[in-house]
């Protein structure tokens, strides 16, 4: 008889668990959990920064948080905006909206605030969600390594000035990336290039549809 109400007992401790989880209890907030704690530690506009490693040798990879704000394009459960794909998948790196928990893999996220080459203000933030949506899902085919990474994107965001210096890695990266990181391409600038519309072209258009003269 003891027996039987013992099972009895941890039968219905074990059911209660269940539905718990099944209203939403337990793992199944946890997305929910990581979002609410990221937007009490980022606020609107911070650069995080993400420590890689590809063949041994180590490199950072950066995006724009942009926690629950309303901007075009953008999922509810995505707080981040970056060039994804890396130097890990060149061909298909686009701008897009992405989720922090998602681009963190085995990473410890850091906000980074200096660049040795920008002294300069931030945009606005509605400055900010402007080139963000001029930027979204208009960058295939662009991501170099050297003229247009993730670093540069983020940094022409916030300060209009596309800069790589891939700080905290070691001294030949950062040497490499201060010598060769040059934001040349036309996504950066007003070149045309080979035909290719780059967003130099889509912001003489955007001024030209504002009435204001294109440079």
């Amino acid at each position: 008889m003891m027996m039987r109400m013992k099972l009895t007992f941890l039968l219905a401790i074990l059911l209660f668990q269940l539905t718990i989880s099944v209203k939403g209890g337990g793992s199944a907030s946890k997305p929910d959990q990581q979002a609410q704690q990221a937007d009490k530690q980022y606020t609107f506009g911070d650069i995080i920064r993400f420590n890689r490693k590809k063949a041994g040798i180590p490199y950072n990879h950066y995006a724009i948080y942009v926690g629950n704000h309303d901007i075009t394009g953008k999922k509810p459960d995505q707080d981040i905006f970056h060039f994804s794909g890396e130097i890990v998948d060149p061909k298909n790196a686009d701008c897009v909206f992405d989720s922090l928990a998602h681009v963190t893999k085995e990473s410890t996220p850091v906000v980074q605030t200096e660049w040795d080459g920008i002294d300069l203000p931030r945009r606005t933030d509605a400055g900010m969600i402007e080139k963000i949506k001029l930027f979204h899902e208009k960058c295939k085919g662009h991501y170099n390594m050297l003229s247009a990474n993730c670093e540069h994107l983020v940094t022409f965001i916030v300060f209009d000035k596309p800069t790589c210096e891939q700080k905290d890695t070691n001294k030949f990266v950062e040497c490499v990336a201060k010598i060769c990181g040059k934001a040349n391409s036309p996504l950066f600038t007003n070149k045309r290039g080979h035909g290719r519309r780059g967003l130099g072209l889509l912001q003489d258009e955007t001024r030209a549809n504002q009435g204001a003269p294109a440079a």
